[in-house]
């Protein structure tokens, strides 16, 4: 029986590597090489979905997606409350000048007013 001579530099690693490209390369199986099933195999070796077992399968997934959306809406949510309430401060900030402002300014008005009007003969 021929044996078949591996190089030194080859690991068994690259040979599996090779073997399973040139596998995959062919059209062949990878099943017994540690690869994953073609498309025609794996339509052998699955069962027909019932129609129940199809939809649960379905209903499971949008569950899935249902609380995916569920965790990104709550972390939406908190950021946009941060975000409210910093602007809710500045808002406040932002008011107290503009009352300061305007009694001041009618302050100095009404002062300028009195001393005009205590003057008059």
């Amino acid at each position: 029986m021929p044996t078949t001579r591996v190089p030194a530099y080859d690991s068994p690693l690259l040979l599996l590597r090779r073997t399973y490209c040139t596998a995959a390369r062919a059209g062949r199986s990878s099943i017994g090489m540690g690869g994953a099933p073609n498309r025609e195999e794996r339509k052998m070796t699955e069962q027909p979905l019932t129609q129940a077992q199809d939809h649960d399968r379905r209903i499971g997934r949008l569950e899935g997606i249902a609380e995916q959306l569920d965790h990104r809406l709550d972390s939406m949510e908190r950021t946009m409350a941060a975000g409210f309430a910093e602007v809710r401060s500045e808002m406040r900030k932002q008011f107290r000048w503009l009352v300061g402002i305007q009694l001041t300014t009618l302050i100095a008005i009404g002062s300028l007013l009195f001393g005009l009007l205590s003057k008059l003969p």
